[in-house]
């Protein structure tokens, strides 16, 4: 933990082909100088804070055979990251892992990613972001997960999602035109759409019983 924390200077790092790095670490780059990574295979978890407030950072590489899981709690928090694509065996986006990316456009999954959710604050004030398309696996989306993506027209969900909660606040104050929920939906939070002023159409195709807070479309 911490290893080049505050390191500004700091602009590459290279691992060996061979690394067998499974973690990197609580606040390893913290504020580093840190322009590129490509993060090795190997790499199961990247925890709280490691990329935190890396404001050179553009640009995050993971190979395809990428073995990562987690990606921790305010991971890239405040990074100029312009796209990032997330590995298929990652199942988590933790808290604030990439809030205040205010560059970034473009968040890809990989195909058969196994993604089941995206907590609290995750990609909040992300204002580059104008669409992304997430994946089948995913079942939880949580608070304020995309709150204040001003430029986020787009959401889609795959025919067959397994997607069955959205927390409150989690498309707030988004750039929303409109919205196909998936059939498999069982709650929509509090203001999980509040002011999304340019929301016209709302597909709701739910086979189950579900509960929408009847304050989840306020303007």
């Amino acid at each position: 933990a911490h290893a080049f924390n505050g390191c500004s200077f700091l602009k590459t790092i290279t691992f060996p082909s061979n690394s067998v790095v499974e973690t990197i670490g609580d606040s390893a780059f913290y504020s580093s100088g840190l322009t590129d990574i490509t993060v090795p295979s190997t790499v199961k978890l990247i925890d709280k804070q490691a990329f935190y407030n890396c404001k050179k950072l553009m640009t995050v590489t993971f190979p395809v055979t990428s073995l990562l899981r987690i990606i921790g709690v305010e991971a890239f928090y405040g990074s100029i990251l312009t796209s990032i694509t997330i590995p298929s065996r990652v199942t988590s986006i933790n808290q604030a892992a990439f809030r205040y990316n205010y560059n970034l456009k473009i968040v890809n999954f990989e195909r058969n990613s196994l993604l089941e959710s995206i907590h609290l604050d995750a990609f909040q004030s992300a204002t580059s972001l104008t669409s992304i398309a997430l994946s089948r696996s995913l079942k939880f989306i949580g608070r304020s997960a995309f709150n204040a993506c001003s430029r986020l027209k787009t959401v889609n969900f795959a025919s067959n999602s397994f997607l069955e909660t959205i927390e409150s606040l989690a498309f707030g104050s988004s750039g929303l035109t409109a919205i196909t929920l998936p059939h498999k939906m069982k709650a929509i939070g509090a203001n999980a759409f509040k002011s999304c002023s340019s929301l016209t159409t709302v597909a709701i195709s739910c086979a189950s019983h579900m509960i929408i807070d009847s304050t989840a479309f306020t303007s």
